[in-house]
């Protein structure tokens, strides 16, 4: 059981910061999106994760609105110590929006991965899923397409997720399956990190989806 004090501060956690001018007065791990920095020029400093910001480019527009290559040119000219790639969620209302399958979105996700991951050394992949078995079939298709399973992975659509016991069983059948392989919980809530032995399972998490103002 991984439950006490000690085990519980070794989880990795970035701040979510919507504004770059508080990057300044940072002195955490923080977490920022590239559509609030994708035209700045000057790089930005510490230790962060930038994301792609899917969620609400695929849910206001069906898509990216911006290119891999603006992308990339961000990752490059920002300095974050990670960036993630150009994912999919697979939310019913994504879904709908993008008129695709699950199974089309996973697809799309590897693929940014593996181009983007081409062109740049510090871009991290993500799983997409409903269900736990959406989750390993993700992860299967990655280890199919040669990606190395033992590397730091996001794990998408679990931040609205109202049952902690849910997340705690998402994360233990990946790891279950692929034992060496380091989870990012996006936006995961506080409370749930008080049950279940969620902390034991993952590498690190972010606040952004708690900490949103929109």
């Amino acid at each position: 059981m991984v439950t006490d004090t000690k085990e519980i501060q070794e989880l990795k956690f970035y701040l979510g910061i919507h504004h770059p001018a508080d990057t300044y007065r940072c002195s955490v791990p923080y977490f920022l999106t590239v559509r609030r920095v994708l035209h700045r020029k000057k790089p930005l400093y510490g230790d962060w994760i930038m994301d792609s910001g899917g969620f609400e480019e695929l849910g206001l527009h069906g898509k990216y609105s911006f290119s891999e290559d603006d992308y990339i040119e961000a990752i490059k000219r920002l300095n974050p110590t990670f960036a993630f790639c150009q994912d999919w969620m697979v939310e019913p209302f994504i879904l709908e929006k993008t008129g695709l399958t699950l199974e089309k979105h996973q697809e799309i996700t590897i693929e940014s991965y593996l181009s983007m991951r081409s062109k740049c050394s510090n871009v991290l992949p993500v799983l997409q899923g409903q269900t736990i078995n959406d989750y390993i079939h993700h992860a299967n298709m990655y280890a199919l397409s040669g990606v190395a399973m033992d590397g730091l992975f996001g794990v998408g659509s679990i931040c609205r997720r109202q049952s902690s016991k849910d997340i705690f069983w998402i994360l233990s059948e990946i790891k279950r399956y692929y034992p060496d392989i380091k989870l990012h919980g996006f936006g995961v809530k506080i409370t749930a990190f008080k049950y279940y032995n969620i902390t034991s399972l993952l590498t690190s998490a972010d606040s952004m989806a708690y900490t949103s103002n929109g």
